[in-house]
């Protein structure tokens, strides 16, 4: 009696043990990162380019979240959101600005600063060019109104060499500054358009398209390519401000 007592102990012993074996371990709770803090100033420009005192009727959203928050008059806004990558997307009827990535980290506080820009209030009409000469090529044309008294309003001249530029799609642009409505003669031969033009062999046609902004060409990396920030936005169905030209030298 005492043998089976010892063997139905040690049967009780092993099948404890095998329980104890066959229970899996608990998987640790890994704790959710803790959010961190993304701080956005916002600057906002007027129509010629001259920073505004105060920026108004301004909303920054995260795309592809639910996160967004108006921006208060001195342009600050304030996300406390999960760690990770975030477009923010500052939205402001009648103005533009530059696309952005910014990282958040846990526990850290990350702050941006940006811009955006008032579309220019001023239309555009081009009344002549040549390019005739190898020193200058040159354009004509009258702006929509009158320009205030020591301010000037920044023409963007757009430049492609087979088809019509547009604000969307042209190959380089150059910004010039004019102070009067009417302008005769304005040579854009320089920079990024004298080495454009200046390629082309002799007799070549070209376009250029002439456009106010408040700001000019920006090359953004989020979409790899020049965009046009506070252009003139033209009525539906207006024509646009294009001229064709042909290289005789």
């Amino acid at each position: 009696m005492k043998k089976a007592g010892w063997i139905f102990l040690i049967f009780l012993v092993v099948l404890s043990c095998k329980k104890k074996q066959d229970t899996p371990e608990p998987t640790p709770v890994t704790p959710a990162p803790e959010n961190g803090t993304l701080n956005i100033h916002v600057k906002s420009y007027d129509s010629l380019g001259f920073l505004e005192p105060a920026t108004y009727s301004t909303t920054v959203f995260l795309s592809g979240t639910s996160f967004s928050s108006a921006a208060n008059t001195n342009g600050d806004v304030s996300f406390n959101v999960p760690p990770g990558n975030y477009l923010p997307s500052v939205i402001r009827s009648k103005y533009e600005g530059f696309p952005f990535s910014s990282n958040v980290t846990s526990n850290i506080t990350t702050s941006v600063d940006t811009s955006i820009y008032q579309n220019s209030t001023y239309s555009l009409q081009i009344t002549g060019g040549s390019a005739t000469t190898s020193s200058m090529v040159n354009i004509s044309f009258n702006v929509s109104k009158s320009i205030p008294s020591g301010k000037s309003v920044r023409v963007a001249v757009l430049f492609n060499k087979s088809s019509p530029p547009s604000v969307n799609s042209y190959s380089t642009a150059e910004v010039f500054n004019v102070s009067t409505q009417s302008t005769s003669n304005l040579n854009i031969y320089s920079g990024a358009l004298q080495t454009a033009i200046g390629q082309l062999p002799v007799n070549s046609t070209f376009y250029l398209l002439a456009i106010p902004c408040s700001y000019g060409s920006y090359f953004s990396p989020l979409l790899n390519k020049s965009i046009l920030v506070g252009d003139y936005l033209p009525p539906v169905g207006a024509p646009t401000a294009t001229i064709f030209l042909t290289k005789t030298w």
